[in-house]
């Protein structure tokens, strides 16, 4: 799982220009039953077309880039897919640009916090008012 993250930012790092963003978050969609992990990389970068985005994206050995070999976004796919996860790709060529990974994995909803034990004299009194 390392490698295929790793190799998303790297990819999102090297599509954006110098000032550039990339975003990195995650969270726990609790509103999706059962609940479930996202993780995003977001990046103002290039982009890819729609043309890449329909007929080229996670094949291997397809790339936008000059130097780039092809292989590095659809192992990450092949291992998301191994997690049990799904990955979604919205991207936009051009200026502005940029493209959005969308990582989902099945996850378990944090649990709520324990309430908190009361002291031993009992509740606290309530606050004074002048």
């Amino acid at each position: 799982m390392r490698d295929a993250l790793w190799s998303l930012i790297e990819n999102a790092i090297e599509a954006t220009p110098a000032g550039g963003k990339v975003l990195v978050r995650s969270f726990t969609d609790v509103s999706h039953k059962p609940p479930r992990t996202v993780v995003e990389i977001i990046d103002n970068g290039s982009g890819m077309s729609q043309e890449f985005l329909r007929n080229r994206l996670f094949k291997p050995f397809q790339t936008t880039k000059p130097q780039g070999v092809g292989l590095g976004l659809s192992t990450a796919a092949e291992i998301i897919r191994f997690h049990n996860g799904t990955i979604n790709v919205m991207s936009q060529a051009g200026s502005p640009g940029g493209t959005v990974v969308r990582l989902i994995f099945p996850g378990i909803a944090p649990e709520p916090e324990p309430p908190k034990p009361e002291s031993p004299e009992g509740p606290a009194p309530p606050p004074r008012t002048p």
